[in-house]
Protein backbone atom coordinates (compact mmCIF):
# COMPACT_ATOMS: atom_id res chain seq x y z
CA UNK A 1 0.00 0.00 0.00
CA UNK A 2 1.43 3.39 -0.95
CA UNK A 3 1.79 6.33 1.41
CA UNK A 4 -0.92 8.80 0.44
CA UNK A 5 -0.50 12.57 0.20
CA UNK A 6 -2.83 14.81 2.18
CA UNK A 7 -4.52 17.82 0.60
CA UNK A 8 -4.06 20.81 2.91
CA UNK A 9 -3.45 24.58 2.74
CA UNK A 10 0.35 24.44 2.92
CA UNK A 11 0.75 21.58 0.46
CA UNK A 12 0.09 20.95 -3.19
CA UNK A 13 -3.56 21.51 -3.99
CA UNK A 14 -5.97 18.74 -4.90
CA UNK A 15 -5.97 19.77 -8.56
CA UNK A 16 -2.15 19.85 -8.68
CA UNK A 17 -1.84 16.42 -7.07
CA UNK A 18 -4.49 15.01 -9.38
CA UNK A 19 -2.74 16.37 -12.47
CA UNK A 20 0.64 15.13 -11.25
CA UNK A 21 -0.50 11.57 -10.62
CA UNK A 22 -2.72 11.52 -13.72
CA UNK A 23 0.36 12.30 -15.83
CA UNK A 24 2.26 9.47 -14.19
CA UNK A 25 -0.67 7.08 -14.76
CA UNK A 26 -0.90 8.11 -18.41
CA UNK A 27 2.82 7.56 -18.95
CA UNK A 28 2.62 4.14 -17.31
CA UNK A 29 -0.33 3.15 -19.49
CA UNK A 30 1.68 4.15 -22.55
CA UNK A 31 4.70 2.22 -21.27
CA UNK A 32 2.54 -0.85 -20.67
CA UNK A 33 1.00 -0.65 -24.15
CA UNK A 34 4.36 -0.17 -25.89
CA UNK A 35 6.03 -2.89 -23.85
CA UNK A 36 3.17 -5.33 -24.51
CA UNK A 37 3.38 -4.66 -28.26
CA UNK A 38 7.13 -5.20 -28.36
CA UNK A 39 7.72 -8.50 -26.66
CA UNK A 40 10.44 -10.94 -27.56
CA UNK A 41 10.22 -12.88 -30.81
CA UNK A 42 11.49 -16.41 -31.23
CA UNK A 43 13.61 -15.48 -34.27
CA UNK A 44 15.88 -13.46 -31.98
CA UNK A 45 16.58 -16.39 -29.65
CA UNK A 46 16.54 -19.62 -31.64
CA UNK A 47 20.30 -19.58 -32.20
CA UNK A 48 20.88 -19.68 -28.45
CA UNK A 49 21.06 -23.00 -26.62
CA UNK A 50 18.40 -24.10 -24.20
CA UNK A 51 15.18 -22.29 -23.56
CA UNK A 52 16.36 -18.70 -24.04
CA UNK A 53 13.14 -17.64 -25.76
CA UNK A 54 10.97 -19.10 -23.00
CA UNK A 55 13.05 -17.23 -20.42
CA UNK A 56 12.81 -14.00 -22.42
CA UNK A 57 9.01 -14.32 -22.62
CA UNK A 58 8.80 -14.96 -18.89
CA UNK A 59 10.99 -11.96 -18.11
CA UNK A 60 8.93 -9.80 -20.46
CA UNK A 61 5.73 -10.81 -18.69
CA UNK A 62 7.31 -10.10 -15.31
CA UNK A 63 8.27 -6.60 -16.50
CA UNK A 64 4.69 -5.99 -17.61
CA UNK A 65 3.41 -7.24 -14.26
CA UNK A 66 5.69 -4.81 -12.41
CA UNK A 67 4.54 -1.89 -14.56
CA UNK A 68 0.91 -2.82 -13.90
CA UNK A 69 1.63 -3.05 -10.19
CA UNK A 70 3.06 0.47 -10.16
CA UNK A 71 0.08 1.72 -12.17
CA UNK A 72 -2.22 0.15 -9.58
CA UNK A 73 -0.44 2.08 -6.82
CA UNK A 74 -0.72 5.35 -8.74
CA UNK A 75 -4.43 4.70 -9.33
CA UNK A 76 -4.85 4.13 -5.57
CA UNK A 77 -3.16 7.45 -4.87
CA UNK A 78 -5.36 9.20 -7.42
CA UNK A 79 -8.49 7.73 -5.83
CA UNK A 80 -7.31 8.77 -2.38
CA UNK A 81 -6.63 12.34 -3.51
CA UNK A 82 -9.98 12.48 -5.32
CA UNK A 83 -11.83 11.43 -2.15
CA UNK A 84 -10.32 14.26 -0.09
CA UNK A 85 -12.00 17.61 0.44
CA UNK A 86 -10.22 20.70 -0.80
CA UNK A 87 -9.26 22.39 -3.97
Amino acid sequence: MPTFPTVHLNGTGKRGLTLQYARVASALRTAIDVTAQNGPHGRDYYVQPGEAFLHARKEHQERLDRLREVLGEIDEILEHVDNQAGA
